[in-house]
């Protein structure tokens, strides 16, 4: 895979596939761009593919943030990554972290190489209102907030105490088991639990 170079210095990988329209496709976090191949190689023929592992993953990993706002931290890397191979009128693809560095990028940076953007991710309004049914969740959305706020409360019992390993061993069970459950829900497979339990 070759490299580019980030502002900071840092090297960065990037996977180059395919001839034609240019397409960046920007991973989500917990994965790397190796887990977009399944899905461009049909269309190798047609368009050139440039998927970076970003900063802290796959083959960037050794690359540290340099500042607080990791999405920033991104956006600059993806400008100069453009700036680098000299994409114009790409195509950008942003999935879940990679969807977020895209609307960062788009608010706050150089879109103008953008061409079309495809965002997939949750939808843009997370909170369920009368007019909007879509948020996090969906219809579950009121179940689930409540026990984020059921796991909140349990957590302001000992707001002075740390991480998890500090908390006294009934509050940790508490907490534990409460946070495994929202995980398993958040996963969407419930056979998971076993696993987060663990």
């Amino acid at each position: 895979m070759p490299l580019f170079p980030a502002r900071d210095g840092a090297t960065l990988r990037v996977r180059l596939l395919g001839r034609g329209q240019p397409v960046l496709m920007l991973h989500g976090l917990g994965m790397q761009g190796r887990d977009w191949l399944p899905f461009v190689f049909p269309f190798l023929r047609r368009f050139q593919f440039v998927i970076p592992d970003l900063r802290g993953a796959g083959g960037s990993a050794a690359a540290r943030f340099n500042q607080a706002d990791v999405f920033h931290n991104h956006m600059q890397d993806m400008e100069d990554l453009v700036h680098h191979f000299g994409l114009r009128d790409f195509l950008l693809v942003g999935y879940s972290l990679g969807a977020t560095t895209s609307l960062h990028w788009h608010a706050h940076g150089d879109f103008s190489p953008v061409k079309r953007y495809l965002h997939i991710d949750q939808s843009p309004c997370t909170d369920n209102k009368a007019d909007w049914p879509h948020g996090l969740f969906g219809e579950r959305q009121g179940h689930f907030y409540a026990q984020l706020r059921e796991l909140l409360a349990l957590l302001d019992a000992a707001p002075d105490q740390g991480d998890i390993a500090r908390l006294a061993p009934g509050l940790r069970n508490a907490v534990l088991m409460r946070l495994t459950d929202i995980l398993g829900q958040i996963a969407g497979h419930q056979g998971l639990h076993s696993a987060f339990s663990a």
